[in-house]
């Protein structure tokens, strides 16, 4: 009797020792252990260690999988927690948006109106939430309006958001005022927003998108000059838009060929960067180097980092330039 009693309390210890904490969860979603995350997280857990079976069962295109255990979740939450159950609704959303983008264009608009219903409901159980009026917001503003999109209810729902979040709200606004096509007002948006929180990366680099969008170079490489000579932020998630601002301060130097010297080293700060980051630009920040040094008057040197680039990408565009410089000594 004693050793089955210990044996069952052996296995009791072992099952709670096994639960994943959050960190663990995050870590093995980093490492693309898919597999191991869909086995190792029990539907009951909590919903920051939950997400990550979620996101894995997406990773893995195993969308019904996914839509199935968060409806199980959904059925047995406190109704009276609406917070929560608000969450597990947007959680629905975000997989049926992922499963609408990946399906064929015959069934997409039927995943994309799931995803509509379940991020109204979860608006509904938390209007004032900041994360759930974004994803709102994001779905008016970007979806087609056959399937529900609608850039007025976006502009408005941005307005109310920006009286109790300023800053996300503003934002929201700003790029509401886009999808509107309202290019005077929203530039006026992002002049105040860029008052308001000055030395801001994250504004900074969406005015330098949508100064690029309209094509207004030397508007950009005025933003621009002054934005690399901001101090890298001490939050670690602002640094991605700290080494993205000086890739799109080179790139727009090329553009006008201007502030070389500048532009150089901005290259070359980028190129220090998380290679999560780097990586996604593929060969183009050796390309733009390559450009720069071209418009220095380094023509060897541009040449042969050029040719690097060239061998090292299947990018088409990226080859297309590469080899007009090798052959042409042109931008």
């Amino acid at each position: 009797m004693k050793r089955i009693f210990f044996g069952f309390m052996m296995l009791v210890v072992f099952s709670a020792s096994a639960a994943l904490t959050e960190q663990q969860a995050k870590q093995l979603y980093q490492d693309k252990n898919y597999n191991e995350l869909i086995t190792q997280i029990d539907n009951n857990a909590s919903q920051k260690v939950v997400k990550y079976k979620v996101h894995a069962y997406v990773k893995q295109k195993e969308f019904e999988q996914a839509v199935d255990l968060i409806e199980s979740r959904i059925k047995a939450f406190d109704a009276n927690n609406k917070a929560g159950l608000s969450k597990e609704w947007l959680m629905k959303g975000d997989v049926h948006a992922q499963q609408a983008m990946d399906a064929s264009i015959f069934t997409a608009s039927s995943y994309a109106e799931d995803c509509l219903n379940a991020y109204k409901t979860a608006h509904k159980l938390q209007p004032d939430d900041l994360v759930t009026n974004k994803s709102l917001i994001g779905f008016y503003m970007g979806a087609p309006s056959f399937v529900g999109g609608d850039t007025d209810k976006a502009y408005e729902l941005a307005q109310l958001l920006e009286k109790n979040f300023p800053y996300e709200g503003g934002m929201t606004v700003f790029h509401s005022l886009k999808s509107l096509d309202e290019i005077e007002k929203a530039e006026s948006k992002l002049q105040a927003l860029l008052t308001d929180y000055p030395k801001n990366h994250e504004i900074a680099l969406q005015a330098v998108y949508f100064y690029q969008q309209q094509e207004w170079f030397e508007k950009n490489q005025q933003l621009l000059n002054q934005s690399i000579t901001w101090l890298k932020p001490e939050d670690e998630e602002q640094h991605h838009d700290w080494f993205l601002v000086h890739y799109y301060h080179a790139k727009n130097s090329i553009e006008l060929k201007t502030d070389l010297d500048k532009a150089l080293a901005s290259i070359k700060t980028f190129q220090q960067g998380p290679t999560t980051l780097t990586e996604a630009f593929e060969q183009w920040p050796v390309l733009r180097e390559a450009q720069i040094l071209l418009l220095m008057g380094e023509k060897q040197q541009a040449i042969t980092l050029a040719k690097q680039a060239r061998s090292a990408s299947e990018d088409k565009k990226l080859r297309k330039k590469a080899k007009r410089l090798i052959k042409k000594g042109r931008i």
